[in-house]
C-alpha cells in the first residue's frame, strides 16, 4: 500500500508523463526486486503497444520497441486483459533464443494497466 500511496504522491508532483513513468516503473522494480523492466502504452490506432519506460534495457527500446496486440506476451496481456507470470524464461519457448541476454534469467511477469475498464498499456518485470 506504502508503494501505492508513492505512486499517488508521484502523479501530483511530477507534471510530464515520460517522467512520471518511469518514476512510477523504477518505484515499481525497487518494490518487487526486478532487475529489467518496461512500461508500455497501447497506441489504439494502430493496435501496437510501444515502450514509454524502460529499466536494465538498452535505451534505444525507449520509444522504438513495439509489440503488436495479441502477439508474444505483451500483446497477449493487452488483448486478454489478464497477467502472466512465467517462472523460467529460460525454459519457456516464448522468450528468443536461450542464450539472448536481453532478458537475462529467472522469473518474468507481464501485467495490463487499465484506466477504469480500459487497457493502456502493460508492465513487465
Amino acid at each position: 500500500m506504502s508503494t501505492l500511496n508513492e505512486v499517488v504522491e508521484l502523479a501530483a508532483r511530477v507534471p510530464q508523463l515520460d517522467d512520471l513513468l518511469s518514476l512510477v516503473l523504477e518505484r515499481t522494480m525497487r518494490t518487487v526486486r526486478a532487475g529489467i523492466g518496461s512500461i508500455m502504452l497501447l497506441d489504439h490506432d494502430r493496435q501496437v503497444l510501444r515502450v514509454v519506460a524502460a529499466r536494465g534495457l538498452p535505451d534505444s527500446v525507449v520509444g522504438s520497441a513495439e509489440v503488436r496486440v495479441g502477439e508474444g506476451i505483451a500483446g497477449k496481456v493487452a488483448q486478454v486483459g489478464e497477467p502472466v507470470l512465467v517462472e523460467d524464461i529460460a525454459a519457456d519457448p516464448r522468450f528468443g533464443k536461450p542464450n539472448e541476454l536481453r532478458y537475462g534469467s529467472g522469473a518474468f511477469m507481464c501485467l495490463p494497466v487499465r484506466v477504469e475498464n480500459r487497457i493502456i498499456g502493460v508492465v513487465n518485470l
